[in-house]
């Protein structure tokens, strides 16, 4: 767990990907055994991400009143060079409207990507990540 500006734990989860391609909301994958970790955890706690191209890692940040964030891991997995990337990535969008800017979203002039790949992000060698 990171911590906040708004001084509250931030959740960062891990993946649900499953060798075996992607299970539904309860676990079952066609022809396949079921995927235990989202049947026994992600599906049960509503924490499970239907299949969609391109959804590797995203910050959600909660808007008033709750002063609540987290970073999801979909399909990326957090261990490995992309991860480690993604996740100071992402970390970083927690953050940077509170911790960096003194309450401002982002420079004006500059879209809310250029702060996280711009300055704080750890490169990636094995896949980069955005332009």
């Amino acid at each position: 767990l990171l911590k906040s500006q708004n001084v509250v734990p931030t959740p960062v989860w891990d993946n649900h990907n499953s060798p075996n391609g992607w299970a539904s909301r309860h676990g079952h994958i066609d022809g396949k055994p079921d995927y235990a970790p989202i049947r026994e955890f992600f599906g049960r706690i509503n924490k499970y991400h239907g299949y969609k191209y391109g959804y590797g890692a995203y910050a959600y940040i909660f808007a008033a009143p709750q002063p609540m964030d987290a970073v999801y891991f979909v399909m990326t997995d957090l261990i490995s060079d992309f991860g480690t990337s993604a996740f100071t990535h992402e970390t970083t969008h927690v953050n940077d409207r509170m911790a960096y800017y003194g309450g401002h979203w982002h420079r004006e002039g500059t879209d809310l990507e250029a702060f996280a790949q711009g300055m704080l992000q750890t490169p990636s060698v094995s896949n980069p990540n955005g332009e």
